[in-house]
């Protein structure tokens, strides 16, 4: 029960992060930094940070999908022809305030990928963190794919290049198919059950853990991801 890439998985990651990186317009600069480099108390300061970082992505996902909601779910019926402009402009903000938080996860997932390098407990912990952000990377994006899937006029205005953010033609199509495989390149269960055993011994102390806040953001998007994952994914591909 591992959480860690082999070469050709390693490349997969390592291409989401390449072509998102290029069109972020926040993050452009920052590059993963490498945890096992860190001194203790440098990377104490680090997995607090990030376990904060990652309430607020979940935070954000969780507003962004209320205008997913907004925005998409009230034309899955009527599957319209055309957009006008003003809801043109509304999913191309959507979709960038979406891939903000898809390379946040992506960067955090790139940094904790050798978390056994590491001494307990910040094993532990940058374990917890890059299952936690593999999770939300997962869930949000089948979700987001859900929502917009097979409705012409999405799949193109998403898929167009936005100049003023650097963001290539494409990019759609591209993201769907990276989310879709995504799964093929961790075992999503074994690790799951790691994490619970993980807990369990977590719970038995009477510490508490800098990464206790992540515990329900894991179960919630495990939750999602399997929902989708066993229900929905043959008839979306």
């Amino acid at each position: 029960m591992r959480f860690q890439f082999v070469s050709h998985q390693f490349i997969t990651i390592t291409l989401i992060s390449c072509f998102l990186s290029g069109c972020n317009r926040y993050y452009f600069n920052v590059h993963p930094a490498n945890i096992s480099n860190l001194a203790d108390t440098e990377l104490s300061e680090k997995i607090e940070l990030d376990v904060q970082l990652l309430t607020i992505v979940e935070q954000n996902l969780a507003r962004i999908h209320e205008q997913e909601k907004q925005y998409f779910s009230s034309f899955q019926s009527e599957k319209p022809a055309l957009l006008n402009h003003n809801q043109r402009q509304e999913i191309k903000d959507i979709w960038i305030q979406y891939l903000d938080q898809v390379f946040i996860l992506t960067k955090l997932m790139l940094e904790y990928r050798d978390y056994q390098v590491l001494d307990n407990p910040y094993q532990n912990d940058a374990f917890l963190l890059g299952f936690g952000s593999y999770l939300m990377l997962v869930s949000s994006g089948l979700q987001f794919i859900e929502n917009t899937a097979f409705i012409a006029p999405f799949e193109v205005l998403l898929d167009e290049a936005i100049p003023e953010y650097d963001i290539p033609k494409g990019l759609y199509t591209t993201f769907k198919w990276q989310i879709f495989h995504l799964d093929e390149y961790f075992d999503i269960d074994d690790n799951y059950q790691k994490y619970k055993i993980l807990i369990e011994k977590l719970s038995a102390g009477s510490d508490q853990s800098l990464t206790d806040p992540l515990f329900p953001i894991i179960e919630s998007h495990y939750s999602q991801s399997q929902k989708i994952l066993k229900s929905k994914r043959i008839s979306l591909l």
